[in-house]
């Protein structure tokens, strides 16, 4: 399974450590696996200059660090976000990197294939606030266009490592590539919706999305996961 992981941090601890023991459980080899560290392979803020949604993905000013990013995801059959947790909720390397690719989400360019891959998030915490990071991740997975998510976190002042060899366990006989695209019931209504808005909002900045749904028959009687 080619598997891309972003994690929200550069350093290789807890929440390094977890998601390496998932890829050996998954059977993950050094040639499937992608990996992208934050904030080292994405220095930068979202600047909102609005060039991804009204030109193109091309126009981000930091594109020579989302496009491979980008090329990553589409290619992987598991994506996982991994991120330890910061003042209650993902580090703020994570947020920047989900700013970066809100271009991909269901209210704007979504791509097709990512309705038949696998998503899982991480996260780690020595005290409070993963439950928030760990619903923060899966939201942004969902965003994307994936249904079929999972979600690992781990206290480490308290988790045993048996209890988290067996979620391991749990998550890893669970998981298994889709032949088909399966959207979730959050990307059909966001289909409908931003179907409807599209052919209502005529505006200069919906122009590229409005031209990337029509290209595709979006707006007519074809699916984004048909």
């Amino acid at each position: 399974m080619k598997t891309t992981v972003i994690y929200g941090i550069e350093h290789k601890r807890n929440t390094y450590n977890v998601v390496q023991m998932l890829i050996k459980r998954l059977g993950i080899t050094d040639e499937e696996l992608t990996e992208f560290f934050l904030p080292k392979d994405l220095p930068h803020f979202c600047t909102g200059c609005n060039n991804c949604f009204t030109k193109g993905e091309d126009f981000c000013p930091h594109a020579e660090f989302t496009m491979p990013i980008r090329e990553a995801f589409l290619a992987a059959d598991v994506i996982i976000f991994a991120s330890p947790t910061h003042v209650f909720n993902v580090s703020g390397q994570m947020k920047a990197f989900a700013d970066h690719f809100a271009f991909m989400g269901l209210a704007h360019r979504p791509e097709p294939v990512m309705y038949k891959k696998v998503g899982i998030a991480v996260s780690s915490t020595a005290g409070a606030g993963m439950r928030p990071a760990l619903k923060y991740l899966k939201q942004l997975l969902g965003f994307l266009g994936i249904s079929q998510i999972y979600k690992l976190g781990i206290t480490t002042s308290r988790q045993s490592q048996t209890r988290l060899k067996k979620d391991i366990e749990r998550i890893a006989q669970k998981v298994k590539i889709p032949k088909k695209s399966k959207p979730s019931a959050f990307a059909i209504m966001m289909y409908y919706v931003i179907k409807s808005l599209h052919k209502k909002d005529k505006s200069e900045f919906m122009a590229y999305d409005r031209a990337y749904w029509e290209s595709r028959g979006w707006l007519g009687k074809s699916r984004p996961w048909s």
